[in-house]
This record gives C-alpha cells, sequence and structure tokens, in this order.
C-alpha cells in the first residue's frame, strides 16, 4: 500500500513544482542543454584572441572563500529566514577568461513553529566561466555565466523523516559580476554579485552580495600538463 503523502511534502511540490523533474523531463533537457550551450559559446567569442593566451591556460590557481547575503526576496522566503551564506571556489585562467568552480552553503531558519516545515541548508554547487577586464594594475573586473545544481537538506523531525522528503535537487542558471583588489602578489580581496535562477516551473530567484578573500600560486608544471 503506498505511504500516503505528507504535509510537508505538499509544501515542498507546490514550491518546487515542476512539469515533471527537470533532470528527466525532455523539453525542459532540451531547453536546459540550449541554454548552457548558449552560456558558455560566449566564451568562443573570444576566441579569437585566445592563441595569443593560450600559454596562460592553467597558469595560476586561485582558492577563493567568500560570505555573501541575500539581497532579493525569493518564493523560500514564505517558508525559511536565510542566514548569510559561506562559499569556497578555485578559479584559474581559461580561455582569455576565468574558469570558476565552488560550493556555497546556506542555513535556512524555518518560520513555522510546528513540524510541518523544518529547518533546513542547502548547498549549490557550480562551474562558470568569467571574462575578465584589468581595470588598473591591481583592479580586475569579471563577468560571466554558470550552471549548477541546488541541494536543498531539510532536518529530519518527527513529521519529516522520509528520505524522499529530506533532500531536494534543482539546476540553476545564473552569472557572477566581481571586483577583485590585488593587496600583495598572492592575496587579493573581491566584492561580488551573484545571481541564480532555480529552474523549477515556477522559478525561484536568488541575488546575493558578498565579499572574499582570495590567494593565488603557480600552478605546477606537471598539472598544467595534465588539464591542457
Amino acid at each position: 500500500m503506498q505511504e500516503p503523502i505528507s504535509q510537508f511534502s505538499k509544501n515542498i511540490i507546490s514550491m518546487f513544482e515542476s512539469e515533471s523533474n527537470i533532470l528527466f523531463d525532455m523539453r525542459n533537457y532540451a531547453k536546459l542543454h540550449i541554454s548552457v550551450l548558449v552560456l558558455f559559446a560566449l566564451s568562443g567569442i573570444f576566441s579569437l584572441s585566445h592563441s595569443q593566451n593560450k600559454n596562460e591556460d592553467f597558469a595560476d590557481f586561485y582558492i577563493d572563500i567568500n560570505l555573501a547575503k541575500n539581497i532579493k526576496n525569493s518564493e523560500l522566503d514564505d517558508y525559511w529566514n536565510e542566514k548569510k551564506a559561506a562559499g569556497i571556489s578555485i578559479l584559474t585562467p581559461y580561455y582569455s577568461g576565468m574558469l570558476h568552480v565552488g560550493v556555497t552553503y546556506r542555513p535556512f531558519e524555518s518560520f513555522i513553529e510546528n513540524d510541518s516545515i523544518p529547518d533546513c541548508s542547502s548547498l549549490l554547487y557550480y562551474i562558470g566561466w568569467e571574462k575578465s577586464l584589468k581595470l588598473t594594475p591591481l583592479l580586475t573586473f569579471s563577468v560571466g555565466p554558470n550552471i549548477g545544481l541546488f541541494q536543498m537538506i531539510f532536518d529530519e523531525t518527527d513529521e519529516v523523516s522520509n528520505s524522499t522528503d529530506l533532500y531536494e535537487h534543482e539546476v540553476t542558471l545564473g552569472f557572477t559580476a566581481r571586483l577583485d583588489y590585488k593587496l600583495t602578489d598572492r592575496f587579493s580581496i573581491n566584492t561580488f554579485l551573484d545571481y541564480n535562477k532555480v529552474m523549477t516551473k515556477k522559478r525561484i530567484n536568488m541575488v546575493y552580495a558578498g565579499a572574499g578573500l582570495s590567494y593565488s600560486f603557480r600552478t605546477p608544471g606537471w598539472l598544467v600538463d595534465f588539464l591542457k
């Protein structure tokens, strides 16, 4: 006998409702596939200059840690109070820009006093490409698209204990704009603006402003050869 759907599941389904799971619905998959191709094809605009900068690909690695705050109300605000986000990412030169891979952690505190909507946390895994423009010898502006996977992990309660209720995954599309200021040869600080759209039927738009600290180092020759 099929277990009755919980009230929590109904709430989450209404919020994350999609025409079918986006990872498997062929129409949405096609739209996503086209969107990804368009976003990352932007890097091809700069391919003519890439031949002159090819030796810079993967030449350096940047480790960035950051804090961010949500600056735009979203559908999630109807259920949770979102705390500050913390993230870590790795950047490296690629195709006349920067390849950007990272993860961001965000905790959410439920407004609902009973167990029908528990507290939760989220992880956003993403990969993107950013075009960099040096404004001054010390100041650099970067902007570019990204694609990610948004995972929500709900606290287990008496009402919410089914494994299918405790996790939710959705694809995201977005972009990042950032300013980096070089402090030393190795350290820099940055401010950034992140926009992410969670690709459910009822889109969830998230905008974050934040700041971070980066440390850079030269990539070992063997690793450069492997990556190329």
